[in-house]
């Protein structure tokens, strides 16, 4: 690789250097059999009777049975990735007129996701695996947990999904580099496991407010 650098021109060397970082984070494959085809669109969606939605998401790593440390980093930034992302589906979902992270509103939603074989997949990591030069394989999962409560803090339902998936990298790899982000697909599983919940929620009844005892009582 160094001699190839060598030989181009400085120009060349500038663009290279700069995709460098591309090509470190580039060299990564996410496989999972979610399928995006199979989700309904929001056409003739019938609005959720709660209208404003308070959002909630934790993000767990696990390794086994145990809770699994990321670095400090790292785990600030996959739990904002997961909450940004629910808050995003929800919003384009177009079930609520307002969603926010605010305690108090019409509906809870607290999600909590907790993935199955975390690793902290920094540098270092990567090339303690085969020097960067030998392809390595892992497996994991994401369990999402949801819950639903109204105003008062009655439970209204859950929704659990869990997603099974595959993750090859291998540094230099110089195929992928620099066409291919495995954010894409990560961002991609994720998404389609928040839309997942909220039609399923929507298929249960859940954003249908429960009718009064004493309403069900004068029908009888």
């Amino acid at each position: 690789m160094f001699v190839i650098i060598r030989s181009i021109s400085s120009e060349l060397f500038l663009a290279t250097r700069s995709l460098f970082p591309i090509f470190i984070l580039g060299n990564c494959i996410v496989l999972t059999h979610a399928d995006p085809s199979k989700l309904s669109s929001n056409e003739n969606q019938v609005r959720s009777a709660y209208k404003n939605a308070s959002l909630q998401v934790m993000y767990v790593p696990a390794k086994g049975d145990s809770l699994y440390h990321l670095e400090e980093e790292e785990q600030a930034d996959r739990q904002g990735e997961w909450k940004d992302l629910f808050l995003s589906v929800c919003e384009d979902s177009e079930l609520f007129q307002s969603v926010s992270f605010e305690e108090r509103a019409d509906i809870q939603i607290r999600v909590k996701v907790v993935e199955q074989e975390a690793e902290n997949r920094s540098i270092g990591y990567l090339l303690s695996k085969g020097y960067g030069f030998r392809p390595y394989r892992e497996e994991g999962s994401f369990l999402v947990s949801t819950d639903f409560y109204d105003s008062e803090g009655n439970h209204l339902g859950s929704v659990d999904l869990s997603e099974k998936y595959e993750y090859y990298y291998q540094i230099f790899f110089l195929f992928l580099m620099p066409f291919y982000l495995p954010s894409w697909e990560y961002d991609s599983l994720a998404r389609y496991m928040a839309v997942k919940t909220l039609q399923t929620a929507q298929a249960q009844g859940i954003f249908k407010k429960p009718v009064p005892s004493s309403l069900k009582k004068d029908k009888n």
